[in-house]
């Protein structure tokens, strides 16, 4: 390096926001649950994935299912994450389809159900290749300030889609578990999306540390971390109800933010120490707690 320049970081990191497809090589510790999604996805028409917030379910699909669906299995992916509360989310379903599957919408406007109906059927014609349709952060619909609006009429269009007679079409649903009930009351008690379900959990302090370290290792420059030293912070993570231990459970934001911002500081020949490391964990709980737009509670908690 010339005098003033700065060695180039490549950061094993992507932060709070959900991993991408591009940092699947460094997406560890979920390869049995990826691939059982996987041949659950292909198997069946519905899956649903659920689990607590913030334990990684996102960051499952977009840096190791989707993928994987993609590429070695050539499929088509739509994965819709974000879901406006000014926008009918069977018309948010439809907008999706059209622009990611270039399929060309008609000329007249339809219904938000027909639209979706319209664009899904019209993919499969163009193409035999498998569709995957991936409702992702479907706790965005539940909260009070939406008040369900749309809701039930987006799961009857979706069951619509499943029962349709086209063989290459999957759906992926994926929430918080604490929105299960919701969930199933907006289908009207029937359970036909939740035929195949898994609950991604969190991962344990003895889980993480030797992940942490092997990622680590895959950086720029590659760093040497060792369990004695990752340990004591991933117990400093653990979830407020859990023992002081390494069988305690960790928030996956937490892990990325953290390890992010250290992997940072010891490329630049920094360290941390035990008091700094709580005061960075105090700073961090709260800058997750924002960045992540946590959802209000579901109203029947209220």
């Amino acid at each position: 390096l010339r005098g003033g320049e700065r060695a180039v970081i490549d950061n094993p990191w992507p932060g709070p926001p959900p991993d991408r497809a591009v940092d699947r090589g460094r997406f560890l510790g979920r390869e049995e649950l990826a691939r059982r999604v996987t041949e659950a996805i292909l198997g069946h028409r519905s899956t649903t994935l659920y689990g607590p917030d913030g334990a990684g379910k996102t960051s499952l699909l977009a840096a190791s299912v989707l993928p994987l669906l993609g590429g070695a299995h050539d499929a088509r992916v739509v994965h819709v994450r974000d879901w406006p509360l000014d926008r009918d989310p069977t018309a948010t379903l439809a907008r999706a389809l059209y622009t990611d599957l270039r399929v060309t919408p008609p000329a007249a406007d339809l219904p938000p159900h027909e639209a979706t109906l319209d664009a899904v059927k019209r993919a499969v014609r163009a193409s035999p290749r498998l569709l995957i349709l991936c409702l992702d952060q479907l706790e965005q619909l539940f909260t009070a300030g939406r008040a369900g609006v749309g809701t039930g009429s987006l799961f009857a269009c979706v069951e619509q889609i499943v029962d349709l007679p086209t063989r290459p079409v999957r759906i992926l649903l994926s929430f918080q578990e604490e929105y299960l009930g919701r969930f199933i009351e907006h289908q009207g008690g029937r359970l036909r999306l939740m035929e195949c379900s898994f609950r991604v959990g969190h991962l344990t302090v003895a889980e993480l540390c030797p992940l942490i370290c092997r990622i680590a290792a895959m950086g720029l420059p590659a760093q040497a971390w060792f369990p004695d030293d990752v340990l004591p912070w991933l117990i400093e993570m653990r979830l407020h109800d859990q023992p002081e231990s390494d069988r305690a459970e960790v928030r996956m934001a937490y892990v990325q933010s953290f390890f992010r911002a250290q992997f940072e500081r010891r490329a630049e020949g920094k360290s941390m120490e035990s008091t700094a490391v709580r005061r960075e964990m105090g700073a961090l709980v709260e800058r997750t707690v924002i960045d992540l737009e946590v959802p209000d509670e579901p109203e029947e908690t209220r």
